[in-house]
């Protein structure tokens, strides 16, 4: 027995730093699934494309599209899909990306923004426009007409984030993208964060460059101030904005929102500085009344 165990040893395989970081031992999965509306298959990325295989048989049925994307979004009725082609890191979760939108019936591509970086791009819930984030500001697109409606004006670098989470929100509440479509897809409700007064922080960046650059962002230590946020809601009928007043809001959170069932609904998440208390509030996306629901 003894001669069998070393034997084995002897003739085991060599683990080397060329297959450790090639890959070679990293597990198999599937990238970017999405289950269809139809319950019977599934979307996935693969190289050249994005492709639909079977429940049942588990067999490739084809591409919905060609092409290399890093990601893809479907519209509800998945009419249409938004197609991620390339992309910049920024923090843990948010980065730039350059999209574009293809519809699948009429097989007509739209590019986002005229082909420039945007952030955390969603559509609409009837699938007829994309909301995005440039330059700290939100926007939307019609995808009919292609015409681009700025929402927000006041965006700035290290001062004003609209619609986007400060590092702080993205790292401790771990996403990037701070708005909601409302059902009916007429309202926006969107976060807006003032971090003007939030201590700055700068890292040196070395790159081929005989000197270094460097980055600079808000970064609150403990007990430092943190960014004052406010909730405020788009009406795109009107085109008109309207702060969302939640009352006593000093030094607290707003970690998430979401669409609801309720076309003229959306619900906000507040919390108080140290997460001892959490408020659901629903916002009336027509008048603007706010509701507390839990608390």
């Amino acid at each position: 027995m003894m001669t069998a165990v070393f034997s084995q040893s002897i003739n085991a395989q060599e683990i080397t730093l060329d297959k450790i970081y090639s890959g070679y031992y990293r597990g198999k999965g599937i990238a970017g699934i999405a289950s269809l509306n139809d319950g019977e298959n599934y979307a996935t990325i693969e190289k050249d494309g994005i492709a639909k295989y079977s429940y049942k048989t588990f067999q490739k049925v084809g591409n919905i599209v060609d092409g290399s994307f890093e990601s893809y979004i479907f519209s509800a009725d998945e009419s249409k899909i938004l197609l991620q082609k390339e992309s910049e890191p920024i923090y843990r979760h948010s980065f730039l990306g350059k999209f574009d939108v293809k519809d699948l019936k009429s097989n007509t591509v739209m590019p986002l923004n005229n082909g420039n970086w945007i952030q955390e791009p969603k559509f609409s819930p009837d699938g007829s426009k994309v909301a995005f984030i440039v330059d700290n500001n939100l926007f939307y697109q019609d995808l009919t007409s292609g015409k681009i409606t700025q929402i927000t004006t006041d965006g700035k670098k290290n001062s004003i984030i609209n619609g986007l989470g400060d590092w702080v929100y993205e790292e401790e509440f771990s996403h990037a993208d701070y708005y909601q479509w409302n059902k009916a897809g007429d309202a926006i409700v969107f976060v807006r964060f003032d971090e003007s007064k939030v201590p700055e922080i700068y890292i040196p960046i070395y790159g081929k460059s005989l000197y270094p650059t460097e980055m600079r962002y808000k970064y609150p230590k403990a007990g430092e101030t943190n960014s004052t946020v406010t909730a405020n809601l788009y009406q795109l009928n009107s085109a008109k904005t309207t702060a969302l007043n939640l009352g006593s809001f000093e030094d607290h959170y707003i970690p998430q929102l979401w669409q609801t069932n309720d076309a003229n609904e959306i619900v906000i998440a507040t919390s108080n500085r140290h997460h001892s208390k959490v408020d659901l509030i629903k916002v009336d996306t027509k008048s603007g009344n706010l509701t507390k629901l839990f608390s």
